[in-house]
């Protein structure tokens, strides 16, 4: 399931309640950290995923998921494999562990964010349901051509195989060419050899 950035669904809420942090000794030092939650209503995943972007380099350098079930093996925090890393995004996650372990204020946040998406998912009357559509709709459409890239990527490596040989094939049949069989006539003998006679 897709996750969805919270204060795209919630602007207001989420001008207000996005944490901003000073990371000192990393690259531009102020970073904001932007909320995904997942919307499906039956899924209970207890979970968000911590989107950190640069103010100075105005791009995301990293992504870390966090488990509101701290007795979960997959709790975290921890860098979630499936987006890029920047080089100091370990350094990063090892400051925001520790803000969300002494911070219990802002968990309660994240946490009321969380049912606040999960309820709205669940209404089918709720304002940010055009907008969940929307982006379901999107999902679909770039499952859709990850699907078609991966058949072409297989079809490029088949055609590759069959490029590859080719030469074998065209050495075998050129070893088949060059051996002419004999033709013997009905006394048993070759033609070449009637004619010699």
């Amino acid at each position: 399931m897709y996750l969805i950035p919270f204060d795209q669904l919630f602007p207001e809420v989420g001008l207000k309640e996005t944490r901003s942090l000073i990371l000192i000794g990393l690259p531009g030092s102020r970073y904001d950290m932007y909320e995904s939650y997942c919307p499906d209503p039956k899924c209970d995943c207890q979970r968000v995923m911590l989107n950190i972007v640069s103010r100075s380099e105005q791009k995301q350098v990293a992504t870390i998921s966090y488990g509101f079930d701290r007795s979960a093996k997959s709790a975290g925090p921890f860098l979630d494999v499936f987006n890029q890393q920047s080089p100091y995004a370990e350094k990063i996650l090892a400051v925001i562990a520790e803000h969300l372990e002494a911070d219990h204020a802002y968990v309660q946040r994240l946490k009321a964010h969380y049912a606040l998406i999960k309820a709205a998912a669940a209404d089918p009357s709720h304002p940010v349901q055009q907008q969940l559509a929307k982006w379901k709709d999107e999902e679909q459409t770039l499952l859709a051509t990850d699907k078609n890239l991966a058949e072409i990527r297989k079809a490029r490596a088949m055609l590759s195989e069959l490029e590859s040989a080719i030469p074998a094939l065209e050495r075998k049949n050129g070893q088949a060419a060059g051996k002419k069989p004999r033709h013997r006539s009905r006394g048993g003998k070759s033609k070449k050899n009637e004619l010699d006679a």
